[in-house]
């Protein structure tokens, strides 16, 4: 038709040509009715204005099930679990030919060996050659949320023409070759064979069941890597038996000499929001541990349960430096909760809770709840510092600063010095669709990404990797680098160092350096990423710190500059609006 009218090149005119192809209708029943004719005399090009009035609700998928050169098709449906199965009887054999595309026979449980497609809703498949053999096969899976494991069903076509044959072949096809442990991923590193080289432990929420509740299990991979080339292989999707002997509802786990009697103990947070404590046995901490259950809910020294509002995970770290490991748990409203070690013998376990709200760290803290903290303590980089690192709703990492002096009090802030930490943005917009319009909603709504964070030297170079689950189950690697065209200057034996919060930001930004810069006279220059300079200001602040309005500047990546005799640093941040 471009042809014919002229049309430039990528010019569609669609016009309407049947309004009951394969002459089949669908109701609100599963069952389709076969026969229907149409009135298709008044037949017009569709105008751009045309509102397309058939229902939303269904996952129709051609394709040629016996290879007779017609298409037959698959029809799910929002309602159901199972996809309708519709023979086109215009070429196939055994049915009148029919001289326009018609369905003739139907079938509401198609299976194929003996495997009905059966997903908790909304089932769509897609007709794509998957094994690469020439034959186009069939993949199925949810159109919405439910199943988080089994979620693409893989169908072989075996076929040749005029005689259809098709093999279930995997329910996991792709997704058992990949770090998939459900729902919201929680990694963390551990040197369970005592080799040197840290192994990775990833618990879950869960994994969807029959009857849409959700069983958690962890999966322990074992490190096999090379300096260079990090590596994991995987020992056990079930590690001790958790999900099948306790039947955990979310499993987040950390590891610590908790009993202080020289070996590493673990622990594991649930949904609910409480622990339970596993005794590692073992004689020697450079033994593989023997991990038993102990307490299956953790209790303080009260005897009351250790635990926060919901989706405690825990971390297992000397806060208040006093040579015994504490546990500092994050959980749904964003904040961490302290449990201080008050073990005086070793073995005893014994905890105290000291602040609900350590340091007043937040992740997402814009949110009123729902903001999932999950804490990492330790080395991120060759600085040699700790910093508290957090996941969240978002999917954003918050980098916190300024506790290391073992101040633990309710009055104690810490610094929040970086809100999406290493410029790592999991973050996705879902724009909120009305039923009742049609229309897209302007807003836009955070959906939960549920970034959760662990660090370490993976591969044995000298360089930190970080990986970090998700929501869906899964998890990243990232791998340190050097940061190009941004030094660090030294002044005697200290290191030019700057921090900006927020970031992102909007309005303003907070600067603050270290003793690296020569007061009182400091110069700050902001550059974009066209390396033109959009800021200059010289401030002479005593405190080390600077308010510096940045509103006048458009959303997007900046570089902080800043001066003061031989001392120069650079930091990167980002403005949003």
């Amino acid at each position: 038709m471009r042809a014919e009218e002229g049309l430039p090149c990528d010019s569609f005119k669609i016009k309407l040509w049947d309004k009951c192809w394969g002459k089949v209708f669908q109701g609100s029943y599963r069952t389709h009715t076969l026969g229907v004719t149409c009135d298709n005399s008044d037949l017009i090009l569709v105008p751009k204005d045309a509102n397309k009035k058939t229902h939303s609700g269904n996952t129709p998928c051609l394709f040629d099930y016996d290879m007779d050169g017609d298409y037959d098709y698959l029809d799910g449906s929002m309602y159901y679990n199972q996809m309708t199965f519709l023979l086109n009887g215009r070429i196939s054999p055994g049915h009148a030919n029919a001289p326009h595309d018609s369905m003739v026979y139907q079938d509401t449980m198609w299976q194929s060996n003996g495997t009905i497609i059966n997903l908790p809703t909304w089932a769509a498949a897609f007709n794509v050659d998957i094994d690469q053999d020439g034959k186009k096969d069939l993949l199925v899976s949810p159109n919405v949320d439910g199943e988080n494991y089994r979620c693409v069903w893989f169908y072989k076509n075996n076929s040749t023409p005029n005689h259809p044959s098709w093999s279930f072949e995997s329910d996991t096809i792709l997704v058992d070759q990949t770090i998939d442990i459900g729902f919201a991923a929680y990694p963390q590193l551990f040197d369970f064979n005592k080799d040197g080289k840290p192994d990775l432990f990833i618990g879950s929420d869960g994994y969807s069941q029959a009857n849409g509740s959700l069983i958690s299990r962890m999966s322990y991979y074992l490190n096999t890597s090379t300096p260079g080339n990090p590596s994991f292989t995987l020992q056990t999707k079930d590690f001790l038996g958790l999900g099948v002997t306790y039947g955990f509802k979310g499993i987040a786990p950390a590891f610590g000499d908790l009993d202080n009697d020289g070996v590493s103990d673990m622990v594991i947070g649930h949904t609910d929001g409480t622990l339970s404590f596993f005794k590692n046995t073992a004689t020697g901490n450079n033994i593989q541990p023997q991990f038993q259950m102990t307490q299956q809910t953790f209790v303080d020294i009260n005897n009351v349960p250790i635990s926060v509002p919901a989706n405690a995970a825990p971390f297992v770290y000397d806060m208040d430096k006093d040579g015994k490991p504490d546990i500092i748990i994050g959980e749904n409203t964003g904040f961490l909760r302290f449990y201080r070690n008050v073990s005086t013998v070793a073995g005893q376990l014994k905890f105290r809770l000291a602040n609900p709200k350590l340091g007043h760290a937040r992740s997402d803290p814009n949110y009123v709840i729902g903001n999932y903290s999950t804490p990492f303590i330790g080395k991120l980089d060759s600085s040699g510092k700790d910093y508290i690192l957090m996941g969240s709703s978002s999917g954003y990492l918050y980098r916190y600063d300024n506790f290391q002096n073992a101040d633990t009090g309710a009055n104690v802030y810490f610094t929040m010095i970086d809100s999406i930490y290493a410029d790592i943005d999991t973050m996705f917009n879902y724009y909120k669709y009305s039923w009742d319009t049609g229309n897209v909603l302007p807003k836009v709504f955070y959906l939960g990404f549920r970034s959760a964070p662990t660090v370490g030297d993976i591969d044995g170079d000298g360089k930190y990797e970080m990986i970090v689950g998700d929501v869906y189950g899964g998890a990243k690697i990232y791998k340190q680098t050097p940061v190009t065209g941004v030094p660090n200057i030294n002044k005697g034996n200290q290191t030019a160092q700057i921090n900006i919060y927020p970031n992102p930001a909007n309005d303003v930004i907070n600067i603050s350096w270290n003793d690296a810069f020569a007061l009182p006279n400091v110069q700050i220059n902001i550059y974009n990423m066209q390396e033109q300079q959009v800021i200059s200001t010289a401030t002479a602040s005593a405190k080390k710190q600077a308010r510096i309005p940045v509103s006048s500047l458009a959303p997007g990546v900046y570089i902080c500059e800043l001066q003061s005799g031989n001392a120069k640093a650079y930091s990167r941040f980002i403005l949003i609006r």
